[in-house]
């Protein structure tokens, strides 16, 4: 508790090696959501999580942040390639968050041995926990993917029929989603964007 605070409960800084266990607010919260009868298997990843983020995920996420992805436009000879060449920091937290379930718990039966999908609140629960170390992975491309998993599926089985497996994929063989906008006006005041799909 801080000195200034009168009372209220704070999360503590996390210690380095946990950072599930002193986050009670996600704890109750998650339990809430999911409910008695999916806590254990829930709890069981959050633990996990906590274990796994401050160990490998905010490493990466460091190293990969101080090396973004470089575009590549020509080889040496001058033809057009358009190559991204990304570090392998980036790849190793991609197949890391990915690989864990990230997306895949969201669409696919038998995650972590739930005989439908896993909770929608346990899947937000785990991204909040990749975020606390990871914005520009997590937070993007597959904060994309999952988003375009769940739009496809909201409007338009034919088209999630197709694409969703591939986008919730935990092998390594993915297919990425993105969202293409164009800016009509905005800039660095987010609020007074205006765009275009």
């Amino acid at each position: 508790m801080l000195p200034s605070d009168g009372g209220a409960r704070h999360i503590p800084e996390p210690n380095g090696h946990d950072w599930y266990t002193p986050d009670e607010h996600l704890r109750w919260l998650t339990h809430r959501a999911v409910g008695d009868g999916d806590w254990a298997v829930a709890e069981s990843v959050l633990r996990e999580l906590g274990e796994l983020v401050p160990a490998r995920v905010e490493p990466l996420a460091r190293t990969a942040d101080r090396n973004p992805p470089v575009l590549r436009q020509y080889n040496a000879r001058g033809e057009r390639i358009d190559e991204i060449e990304f570090h392998p920091s980036y790849r190793e937290l991609e197949r890391l968050v990915l690989g864990f379930g990230a997306v895949r718990a969201a669409y696919g039966s038998g995650w972590r041995g739930f005989p439908a999908r896993a909770p929608r609140a346990l899947v937000t629960a785990m991204l909040y926990m990749f975020l606390q170390a990871d914005q520009a992975i997590t937070g993007c491309p597959i904060g994309m993917m999952d988003a375009m998993a769940r739009c496809l599926e909201r409007n338009d089985p034919h088209l999630a029929a197709r694409f969703v497996p591939r986008i919730a994929d935990d092998t390594g063989n993915h297919m990425t989603a993105a969202m293409f906008l164009t800016e009509k006006a905005g800039g660095s005041d987010v609020g007074a964007n205006e765009t275009v799909a």
